[in-house]
């Protein structure tokens, strides 16, 4: 049970990066979109890392910074 727990808040943590203003959001370090959040900057890159591999975060190409966007370009389609 507790490791299900710590999932769930492993999830809400990662998500207040996503929930970052916009302005704040625009090609930003890693470290300051996690000062943003309110959270921790040790766990952020890994939450950016996964964010960036499910296309809800994304890379300048000739820096370090990041934009993070909750809108998916391009939603995979559902069955059904």
């Amino acid at each position: 049970m507790e490791k299900t727990h710590a999932g769930t808040q492993s999830v809400e943590v990662g998500f207040g990066l996503l929930d970052v203003p916009k302005r704040a959001a625009d090609q930003t370090m890693v470290r300051e979109l996690a000062f943003a959040a309110g959270m921790c900057v040790a766990p952020a890159p890994r939450y950016i890392f996964i964010f960036h591999r499910l296309s809800l975060a994304f890379r300048h190409s000739d820096t370090t910074r990041f934009r993070v966007d909750c809108r998916k370009s391009a939603a995979p389609a559902v069955a059904g």
